[in-house]
């Protein structure tokens, strides 16, 4: 069955704008999935609505599942957690560029209203796998649009972007 994955098929099939949106698709649903099965998780962060309801279940479908939405820093922690891969953001948005690490949670368990057990990640931030054995992603961050870094090793060593030298013009 087929060959090796290659960075040079990854970066053709992410440049292809057909398969781009299918990947955000399944990416943007993957997100979805994990907020909505960690509801009570989410909670904690975004709050509730004046009926003390969740607003995760409307959150998902205003902003995670409509394409051209930009994902904010908790369906970022969603995605890291569900895949579970560490993304790295390199953000370009702001006055002054900045790093954000979202790591992959070890998972507990939390019940929803309906008494459902629901995986979500821990509130210590602890490592779901040795940090040599995660999968790590960089994007890059501009107004309204977030890039792939292919391949990601090349960013590997870099934590601040002072230490890159890397500076961006408005």
């Amino acid at each position: 069955m087929g060959g090796q994955l290659r960075w040079e098929g990854v970066e053709e099939a992410l440049n292809d704008s057909r398969l781009d949106e299918a990947v955000l698709h399944f990416l943007r649903a993957i997100t979805a999935a994990q907020m909505l099965m960690c509801t009570d998780y989410y909670d904690e962060f975004l709050g509730l609505d004046v009926f003390g309801k969740s607003i995760v279940p409307k959150m998902v479908l205003d902003e995670v599942l409509p394409m051209g939405q930009e994902a904010d820093h908790h369906q970022l922690q969603a995605l890291a957690a569900a895949l579970p891969i560490r993304l790295k953001v390199l953000d370009a948005a702001g006055s002054r560029p900045s790093v954000q690490t979202f790591e992959p949670v070890a998972s507990t368990t939390s019940s929803s209203a309906d008494g459902a057990s629901n995986a979500v990640g821990s509130a210590d931030g602890i490592a779901a796998a040795p940090a040599a054995h995660v999968l790590q992603i960089w994007l890059i961050h501009k107004p309204s649009h977030y890039d792939v870094v292919l391949p990601a090793e090349a960013f590997k060593d870099i934590e601040h972007v002072e230490d890159a030298g890397v500076y961006f013009q408005g």
